[in-house]
């Protein structure tokens, strides 16, 4: 594979290179994998629903669900701030499978971080969706064998509350950097912090964007800066490896005059 020299570059080509790593192949697996998650996550919503209707749903129970649904939120937060966070410390556009597919978006997004606001539901989703894939199969085959370990439903409630926030994580990060035609319910949403609010999240876009990773809903950004849980695990991986964090994307996103 060439390798990217992106500090011989001007901003604009930058972008340029990066865009055409996109490629039709990319985007067939966009489109089958999101259909097959939206698929399993309504199979999911249809059994854990019907589930949940045969609970008598007394103050206790109400509870535990409500419980269950944060938690589910909860999980989904941290699991986007892993992602992010190792998208933007490790790896190249040069890694074999995962640099085209994944490192690429997060190098573009720190050259322009209004670029994801072009990109249309299927680019914008698919992977985050797809990730839930391997847990949601394994709930359909459970349903479809009639085990069903989880009785009341709870536990298929948070299942289903981190599917769909892990699915929206990238389409909730798009509206914190979208500033134009933003519907008043969203923007509600948005400021009651139910999903990811721009102001919080602009915290990431200051160099080196070291911090505030998680972009579901952003709870968990300032308890892990408080405890600096990242640099603590950059620090145990550069032991173990000698891997520098960020350093490849600090090539890209470095501001370059040359032409």
């Amino acid at each position: 594979m060439e390798e990217y020299r992106p500090e011989k570059l001007n901003v604009v080509e930058r972008k340029k290179q990066l865009k055409e790593l996109y490629t039709p192949a990319k985007r067939r697996q966009e489109i089958i994998g999101l259909a097959l998650a939206c698929s399993l996550i309504g199979i999911q919503a249809y059994f854990t629903f019907s589930t949940l209707a045969e609970q008598n749903w007394d103050t206790s129970f109400l509870i535990k669900n409500v419980f269950a649904v944060i938690t589910g939120i909860v999980i989904a937060d941290f699991f986007s701030g892993l992602v992010h966070w190792g998208a933007d410390t490790y790896f190249s556009v040069d890694t074999p499978v995962l640099g085209p597919a994944l490192i690429r978006p997060f190098r573009e997004h720190h050259i322009d971080a209004t670029a994801m606001c072009q990109h249309d539901f299927v680019e914008t989703n698919a992977d985050t969706f797809s990730l839930m894939i391997p847990t949601l199969s394994i709930s359909f085959f459970n349903f479809m064998m009639g085990n069903k370990p989880d009785i009341d439903g709870a536990f298929d409630l948070m299942h289903l509350t981190m599917a769909v926030f892990v699915g929206f994580t990238n389409e909730f990060h798009k509206l914190s950097h979208t500033h134009r035609g933003v519907s008043s319910f969203v923007r509600f949403l948005q400021k009651c912090w139910l999903i990811l609010p721009p102001n919080h999240h602009r915290i990431h876009h200051v160099r080196p964007h070291s911090n505030y990773y998680c972009i579901t809903v952003g709870w968990l950004d300032p308890l892990f800066e408080h405890i600096q849980f990242w640099r603590k695990v950059e620090k145990v991986i550069f032991n173990l490896t000698g891997a520098i964090p960020r350093y490849d994307d600090q090539k890209w996103s470095k501001m370059s005059t040359s032409s």
